[in-house]
């Protein structure tokens, strides 16, 4: 409530000026935001990670790595599995790490969104705005893992989601449209 002010000889009470109707908006879509990432199986040689982020506005890729080895190189590991979030050293100006990302076996592939950067199994690759990063020879056969390209594709992959719960499988076929729409990773990714 307003406080009375004392004006001359007599007190005036201020009124709150009348209500104001306020349209009815959904939230739906501004409560569907925020951001996911995750690995897959793309093929007997080849593992992927990725990073999507998604709001009112869109579905956005924030980074996809794709990492091919020998066939079956990942079945046939230690055993062991990277802690998640793994343990990444830290450059004199980076911001706290933002991370997101897969680990197969031990090997990490992390997205750090904060300083535009990734993770290859312990290799730090600067994205300079790219985001997708394709490393051969994972298993080291034939030489240690290999950064053999970086590039950008279009970073919108799908329009606004009606429901969060549609959101993970539509992202998974727009993740996949979107990386083989560039014929450099569909070039990587061929046998």
């Amino acid at each position: 409530m307003l406080a009375a002010a004392l004006v001359g000889p007599r007190a005036l009470t201020a009124q709150a000026p009348p209500a104001v109707p306020v349209p009815h908006v959904n939230n739906s879509a501004a409560r569907c935001s925020g951001s996911s990432g995750g690995g897959a199986t793309l093929s007997g040689r080849m593992l992927g990670a990725f990073s999507i982020s998604y709001d009112s506005t869109g579905t956005r890729l924030e980074a996809a790595m794709l990492i091919r080895g020998q066939p079956g190189w990942y079945q046939h590991g230690t055993g062991r599995t990277t802690p998640w979030p793994p343990s990444l050293p830290s450059r004199a100006g980076d911001k706290v790490p933002q991370l997101s990302g897969a680990s197969a076996d031990t090997f990490a592939l992390v997205f750090d969104r904060a300083n535009d950067i990734a993770w290859m199994g312990g290799q730090r690759v600067d994205l300079h705005g790219a985001n997708v990063v394709l490393l051969d020879r994972a298993d080291g056969v034939g030489g240690p893992p290999e950064v053999v390209s970086i590039l950008r594709i279009d970073p919108q992959i799908g329009p606004p989601f009606a429901a969060c719960e549609r959101q993970q499988a539509e992202a998974d076929d727009r993740i996949r449209d979107a990386l083989l729409s560039s014929p450099v990773v569909r070039a990587y990714m061929m046998p």
